[in-house]
């Protein structure tokens, strides 16, 4: 897990930067960019391992799940929207959220994160639990 984590750390961060590596240039709408990205990969990386790590869920969980989910818009919307920077809150909702790079960014780097920690399990799994190895 300690790998995985550090893995999983690396491509939290490269991926993005190296993305908009071609447009940075100081700027600091792509420097901002990166930053929304990796926040975005990290929050829906941590709630997958949390869904994939659980076996029993409840009402409780499911409700403290849409709180936490809930505050991803309210991150975005309060802090990054009322920033005094004018360029930087302009960059959030017309550059960020509306550039295909940053959601492929972010697609893609959550997919690198995730695909051994599922691979992990389902081998564990299966080595555990044989009954389920269909091979």
């Amino acid at each position: 897990m300690l790998v995985g984590a550090y893995y999983a750390g690396a491509v939290a961060v490269f991926v993005p930067y190296y993305s908009y590596s071609y447009s940075i240039e100081g700027k600091q709408t792509d420097i901002w960019m990166v930053g929304v990205s990796c926040y975005t990969s990290v929050v829906i990386f941590t709630h997958i391992l949390f869904c994939t790590f659980i076996k029993d869920f409840n009402l409780l969980l499911c409700a403290i799940m849409l709180v936490v989910w809930s505050l991803m818009p309210i991150v975005y919307g309060v802090l990054h929207g009322t920033r005094i920077e004018p360029a930087l809150s302009r960059a959030v909702y017309t550059e960020i959220f509306g550039d295909g790079m940053y959601w492929l960014a972010t697609t893609i780097t959550v997919g690198l994160m995730v695909i051994p920690f599922i691979a992990y399990r389902t081998i564990k799994d299966l080595i555990i639990f044989p009954e389920f190895n269909f091979s």
